[in-house]
């Protein structure tokens, strides 16, 4: 009787047992996902939403460090948002890989899921919209294309033009004139710039203008000033020379002359005489004081100014200039110098640019622009036997003579 009794006490003891264990049994981590792979508009603020299927309440949620300064990941319970913080400004898609963890300690599931923000709209930019040419043939513009896009194309809107051409080299567009203008009118061409491909382009219009020739009006007495310098690309801008000079000084004392003036530009005459304006000690600069004083406008020209000049009064380019006393230079070249003396002293106190003898080898006038390795040293321009070189500032043996830029409505 007993033992049976113990028998039966060991079996309710193992069954109470069996039913504590089931009780305490802890289901696994589950975890799934509506969507495996999602899609971000390319805009700011552009959200989609990913539903989890589980059966854990923490989540742990981690991004790729390269995606954190465009994706932004937020959980709600069983609901993942994921939101651009960025627009996508690449013309290509960008990913980012997030990865989920539910669960805690050692009963976890992970998966991980793919979000691609969408590639950004084509954009196009030109840094000239429109471009004016010469009317002489190879006249050319550059025009720069900005754009998030690699792949560009020009197109003439009007096929039958033949007298430009366009050509694109990286995102740089080259546009160039193929023959002169003589059609007595300026002509225009449209271009249409295309960035990206497929359905994804953007689109500009770029108007190139070839003017039709100006007659040249270099030579000819304006504003109390001979005219020796025409803008190519604007006929209607031109520097004159003033009839006068001025002679017998020195560009500056020897006493400041080894003093730099920081006058260097060999092309902007105004910037080179505006720097030595700025001077506290600006009267003793003889030379650049002598064309202010003559008025609004007025400054001492550069260098390559000074050679513009020269080679309005030679009727050639310095390089063709012949090497010579004027006694011996071409009839040409002779005849071109009598004529713009001519109109030099048609003007009242108007004094020829070279006054000197024929059989010597001539005046020569003083540029603004201040050699940078040698400061007591300025740049000069024969007008008699052609020379340019630099010489110290404190000599009397050059002149000087004043010009302005003029453009007229």
């Amino acid at each position: 009787m007993k033992k049976n009794i113990f028998y039966s006490v060991v079996t309710i003891l193992s069954l109470i047992f069996l039913s504590c264990s089931e009780d305490n049994t802890v289901e696994d981590a589950t975890l799934a996902f509506s969507a495996d792979q999602v899609e971000l508009e390319n805009t700011k603020n552009s959200v989609v939403t990913i539903e989890m299927s589980t059966n854990q309440t923490g989540f742990r949620a981690t991004i790729d460090e390269a995606a954190k300064s465009w994706c932004s990941i937020s959980i709600i319970e069983k609901v993942i948002t994921l939101k651009a913080i960025t627009d996508n400004p690449d013309p290509t898609p960008r990913t980012a890989t997030i990865t989920i963890i539910a669960g805690e300690g050692s009963n976890t599931a992970t998966k991980s899921l793919q979000v691609m923000q969408l590639a950004g709209d084509a954009s196009l930019r030109l840094t000239e919209e429109s471009v004016t040419l010469s009317s002489a043939a190879n006249s050319t513009a550059l025009v720069e294309i900005i754009s998030n896009e690699s792949n560009f194309q020009a197109t003439m809107n009007d096929p039958s033009i033949d007298w430009c051409s366009v050509s694109i080299t990286d995102n740089v567009i080259l546009i160039t004139t193929l023959s002169e203008n003589n059609t007595g009118e300026a002509r225009i061409a449209v271009i249409t710039v295309t960035a990206g491909t497929g359905s994804n382009i953007a689109t500009k219009k770029l108007t190139v203008t070839q003017l039709s020739p100006t007659p040249s009006i270099i030579g000819q007495v304006v504003q109390g000033g001979v005219v020796f310098w025409q803008d190519p690309e604007n006929p209607k801008r031109y520097k004159i020379v003033s009839a006068t000079r001025l002679e017998g000084e020195s560009w500056c004392p020897q006493a400041i002359e080894t003093i730099a003036t920081g006058a260097n530009s060999d092309d902007d005459g105004l910037a080179n005489t505006n720097t030595i304006k700025a001077l506290p000690n600006f009267n003793q600069y003889t030379a650049v004081k002598y064309c202010t004083d003559m008025g609004e406008g007025w400054y001492l020209p550069s260098k390559n100014e000074v050679l513009a000049l020269f080679e309005a009064y030679n009727g050639t380019k310095v390089g063709d200039a012949t090497p010579t006393n004027p006694d011996e230079i071409t009839p040409a070249e002779k005849t071109a110098r009598a004529a713009f003396d001519a109109a030099l002293t048609s003007i009242p106190n108007g004094v020829p640019l070279n006054t000197a003898a024929d059989n010597a080898a001539g005046n020569s006038i003083w540029s603004s622009t201040e050699s940078p390795t040698t400061p007591a040293n300025v740049w000069w321009v024969r007008f008699g036997k052609y020379a340019s070189d630099t010489g110290v500032k404190r000599s009397t043996a050059r002149t000087v003579r004043a010009v302005k830029l003029i453009t007229v409505d």
